[in-house]
């Protein structure tokens, strides 16, 4: 009967969390930037960065879903990004065979209930992204390829693809037929027109379209001002200021399957002093709070090894204070007339006993001195501290601060097409 039980408890309170798991919506997100290319295309100077910083933004900001409890709902990032960057010293170079390789790796772990974004800066001509091979050698992929990978198995996608779609093949058409399938959310963000180029601007150190839709991830993009940038508020903030900024030269392009709108990011609230207070009370629970969950066990266990040894200090301090005391008061009961060797060996181990009591005062006040600053440390982490440590998955990368209005019209194109669309 208790062998029964244990097995229940053990159902309970290990698979139940993996079940619950399973119904979450994951996001996927496969950031691509290649800055080097042998001539005619020649080098780009911020395509790898801005996916590099793509892959972060969305690393800390990717929308995965919300909890509603009593009214009110927590926001959820469950992401796994996918860098691929030719300046980015990893296995994962952005060749065309690792692209491949990445993306059908992802469709196979995708449910109908996970999201899929590819980020793409890079050159590209006509409906076709221009790769390399690690020797600098000249790849493509045809759009249509990845599209038909992506619909034969995701339910939901959004591409956005900061490359230029001009052309001197003229009999190269823009014209793709294939079967989108059934989906909730479909949609390919251009940086360009058909025939157009993307440009990068030295005046902002990156790509024009990468640069205003970073700034409209992390929060410029919030028209309404709910913490969430849904794929709609992106299109009119990017495309608004890339029209403004290259005085429409370069006008973005939104293709869509479907009529719904797609929460892409939120825009973590500061819980600064909330994280600072829960650390104050349980070190290292703020941090958990925050995600950094290296962190919290590393103060939380601290602590809890620190507590065990100052306690054991202090019962070395008072075993010294009362030997010390005990030495005194046999030394003071001797008499006072006269000296003897066993007055000299009280005294000499009253000695002893001081210089004992000496030394475990000093070493419990370091004990409690390094506690004080482990626990100041504790609470700049919780309430300051950004970073997560010994976390090489989410590089830290500033963009710059200026803020951008938006109220922009509609220009994009959005169509609902079952079998045929065109570019």
């Amino acid at each position: 009967m208790q062998i029964k039980f244990i097995r229940i408890i053990f159902v309970f309170f290990f698979l139940t969390p993996i079940l619950a798991d399973s119904e979450t919506q994951k996001t996927y997100i496969i950031s691509i930037g290649i800055n080097s290319y042998p001539l005619p295309y020649g080098n780009l100077k911020y395509a790898a960065s801005d996916a590099e910083k793509f892959a972060s933004i969305m690393q800390r900001q990717g929308f995965g879903g919300a909890d509603k409890k009593e009214g009110q709902a927590s926001y959820k990032n469950v992401t796994e990004v996918i860098l691929l960057s030719d300046t980015n010293i990893s296995n994962n170079f952005p060749s065309r065979e690792n692209i491949l390789k990445h993306l059908n790796r992802v469709l196979t772990q995708m449910t109908e209930n996970d999201f899929l974004v590819i980020f793409f800066s890079g050159h590209g001509t006509g409906e076709s992204l221009v790769t390399t091979t690690r020797d600098n050698k000249v790849e493509k992929i045809e759009l249509k390829e990845i599209l038909y990978s992506l619909d034969l198995k995701a339910e939901q996608y959004m591409l956005f693809l900061d490359a230029c779609r001009y052309t001197e093949n003229r009999y190269d058409k823009f014209t793709t037929t294939m079967q989108p399938g059934n989906g909730d959310f479909k949609s390919i963000f251009y940086s360009t027109s058909k025939d157009g180029f993307s440009q990068e601007s030295a005046k902002l150190e990156q790509g024009v379209y990468g640069h205003y839709l970073l700034k409209g991830l992390q929060g410029e993009a919030d028209t309404n001002s709910n913490s969430l940038i849904s794929s709609d508020e992106l299109r009119n903030y990017v495309s608004e200021n890339v029209r403004l900024f290259t005085d429409e030269r370069q006008i973005p392009q939104l293709y869509q399957f479907s009529t719904g709108v797609k929460n892409i990011s939120f825009i973590p609230k500061d819980h600064t002093w909330k994280n600072l207070g829960q650390s104050a009370i349980i070190p290292g629970y703020g941090q958990w709070e925050k995600g950094h969950k290296t962190n919290s066990i590393f103060f939380f266990s601290s602590f809890f090894l620190g507590g065990f040894y100052l306690y054991n200090r202090n019962i070395a301090y008072e075993r010294a204070e009362n030997a010390y005391y005990l030495g005194q008061n046999l030394l003071l009961l001797s008499s006072p007339t006269s000296l003897d060797n066993t007055d000299l060996l009280l005294f000499q181990a009253t000695e002893n006993n001081r210089l004992e009591l000496v030394k475990e005062a000093r070493s419990f006040n370091l004990g409690i001195n390094l506690f004080a600053l482990l626990y100041l440390w504790n609470l700049w982490d919780a309430g300051i501290g950004k970073n997560q440590w010994f976390d090489s998955n989410k590089p830290q990368i500033k963009v710059d601060g200026r803020t951008y209005k938006s109220n922009f019209g509609d220009q994009e194109q959005r169509l609902q097409i079952s079998t045929e669309w065109r570019f």
